[in-house]
């Protein structure tokens, strides 16, 4: 069974907006209210729709190895985009990466990858 993409984060506009776009493109997310440990390990990719930068919750995705989807932010708190993680500029671009996604995902492995070695070095 193919592991899932995730939508969570406490942007409900976004959320909503993303799903939409999802649906529309027929992409399958599957939206959770909140974001444990079981979910992120059956997870192969989480998108968290909380502007701004990411939260404790990101760096848990990043330490599981998952490929994490934020929304676009400045600065880097130690993370670097294209290495670790993906980030979207709007809807449509997190649901394109989820495409993306689904039809290469083991040209994101090097994400996974590097996503635990760098929760590892920050958590350090």
């Amino acid at each position: 069974m193919e592991a899932g993409v995730l939508l969570a984060g406490g942007d409900e506009p976004l959320r909503r907006e993303i799903e939409e776009r999802a649906a529309a493109r027929g992409v399958a997310l599957d939206p959770v209210d909140s974001l444990d440990d079981a979910a992120i390990d059956g997870a192969a990719c989480v998108i968290l729709a909380e502007p701004g930068g990411p939260t404790a919750l990101a760096f848990d995705v990043l330490a599981a190895g998952r490929v994490l989807v934020l929304p676009r932010f400045t600065g880097s708190v130690g993370l670097e985009e294209g290495l670790d993680h993906l980030q979207f500029a709007d809807a449509d671009g997190a649901v394109t990466i989820v495409e993306s996604y689904r039809r290469a995902p083991e040209a994101f492995a090097r994400i996974g990858i590097w996503a635990r070695i760098k929760a590892r070095a920050l958590r350090s």
